[in-house]
């Protein structure tokens, strides 16, 4: 199951899962080798899609192009096999008394005929979207406190039995936005305290049988209409690309290295999960929307939570890495691993690439995340990169030296690319705009 964290607009739980281990050492082209992954032209190493800075001599290349420079690739969501929303029918539910209630509806409409619903939606399987259907319940939900199991699914299906609401297709998606009064958990946790928003489905009985039909919940958690439309929207393409969260999984990052950064919960999420550190967006009646992961984007180096803003540049530093088999699903695999051994060093030939000529270079510098600065690696684990700035084209060599007494586990890293920016339109200030390239450093025993 997934919902939205508040403010931050996004968490999500859905299949705990960890990545199984291999041996490693080097070969030369700075890749690891080992039973955790292959490590051939077929992964997109830098050597193997050719040498972008013109030669081994350490001459800095210009940053004119080809945009971007062969690199290693970033990670795809997966198709787990479960139905998505192929033609969404949303339906706004609101109840008596909700001041919002004709915004609200207005704002459902909208974000399904606004450029973002196809950007957002593109490469999962789902066409355009219907909204204009609107139901306002009395207000029976006021001052009370409502599970989603015990509570919110079995009054959906009492709504739909007494033809509150219109009877649900496999398409079918309930928008439920509820008053400030109403406490719902789940799992539970409570709302406005641990999530904003979440999306789950649950069984409606009809005379033809029982349909397992979608929803997303909105609580009002009191921080104004453009938390809500966030919290909405990012629910919205959630509930259509993943919409039996817990029965049939459908499209759902499974990578761990870049999923746990992106996201909060252990390496997995839905496709607005992982993009929940982006700037949202506005449409043009100014409503807020949130970003989501998109595929395309990503296998063309553009900045994979979309849709970008005008004149946004991306830009990273790709490090080669191995996927390993999960140790919890079978069968699954998760990629951005690096396994290495107590006691070993190894150097990893790293590009920086760009979708657009940059105004400067970016500066590197490697570490775990934190709220501000990047932190030291765990375990007494040592990186360093040679140079630490560069545009694109340019090679970065990323050494990593793993001391004899480090525990045998798993530690998280990234490696950031950071460019002091010009004001924008948004920010009336210079701005410093960075992104991540995470990684694990998945350290086996030296006897291994």
């Amino acid at each position: 199951m997934q919902w939205a964290s508040r403010l931050t607009v996004a968490s999500a739980i859905v299949i705990a899962g960890a990545c199984g281990g291999s041996t490693s050492s080097s070969n030369n082209n700075g890749q690891t080798s080992g039973d955790g992954g292959p490590t051939d032209a077929s992964l997109g190493s830098p050597d193997a899609m050719g040498d972008d800075d013109g030669g081994s001599d350490g001459a800095e290349p210009p940053d004119n192009g080809p945009w971007p420079a062969a690199h290693f690739p970033m990670p795809q969501f997966i198709d787990l096999g479960g139905n998505v929303l192929a033609s969404p029918k949303v339906i706004t539910v609101t109840f008596v008394g909700n001041t919002n209630r004709d915004a609200l509806r207005a704002f459902d409409d909208q974000m399904l005929q606004d450029p973002w619903w196809g950007q957002v939606t593109q490469g999962y399987g789902i066409g355009a979207a219907t909204g204009g259907v609107y139901v306002e319940l009395p207000d029976t939900v006021s001052n009370t406190t409502l599970d989603d199991t015990q509570d919110i699914q079995p009054m959906i299906a009492k709504w739909v039995a007494s033809e509150a609401l219109p009877p649900p297709d496999s398409n079918t998606l309930y928008m439920i936005y509820f008053p400030s009064t109403t406490t719902i958990t789940l799992q539970g946790t409570t709302s406005c305290q641990y999530f904003g928003a979440y999306h789950n489905s649950g069984p409606v009985p009809l005379e033809a049988g029982t349909v397992d039909t979608a929803y997303a919940i909105m609580p009002d958690c009191g921080d104004g209409l453009p938390e809500i439309q966030l919290s909405a929207s990012h629910e919205l393409v959630e509930a259509s690309t993943d919409p039996h969260p817990e029965t049939s999984t459908a499209w759902y990052g499974y990578n761990d290295a870049w999923f746990a950064t992106l996201g909060q919960t252990g390496g997995q999420g839905e496709v607005a999960d992982v993009c929940q550190s982006s700037r949202y967006v506005t449409d043009t009646a100014g409503n807020y929307l949130s970003r989501s992961w998109s595929n395309s984007a990503a296998m063309a180096s553009q900045d994979p939570c979309q849709p970008e803003t005008t004149g946004e540049i991306f830009f990273a530093l790709a490090v080669p890495t191995q996927n390993a088999a999960s140790k919890t699903v079978s069968g699954m695999t998760s990629g951005g691993y690096l396994p290495m051994k107590q006691g070993q060093t190894q150097t990893l030939d790293s590009v920086i690439f760009s979708d657009a000529q940059l105004p400067s270079d970016v500066q590197l510098t490697v570490g775990t995340k934190g709220h501000g600065a990047l932190g030291p690696l765990g375990g007494g684990i040592i990186a360093t990169l040679t140079p630490t700035a560069g545009h694109n084209g340019m090679h970065v060599a990323l050494t990593i030296q793993v001391p004899m007494s480090t525990p045998s586990t798993d530690y998280p890293g990234l490696v950031r690319a950071t460019l002091a920016t010009a004001a924008t339109s948004v920010d009336a200030a210079p701005t410093s705009t960075h992104h991540d390239w995470p990684f694990i450093i998945r350290v086996h025993e030296a006897t291994d």
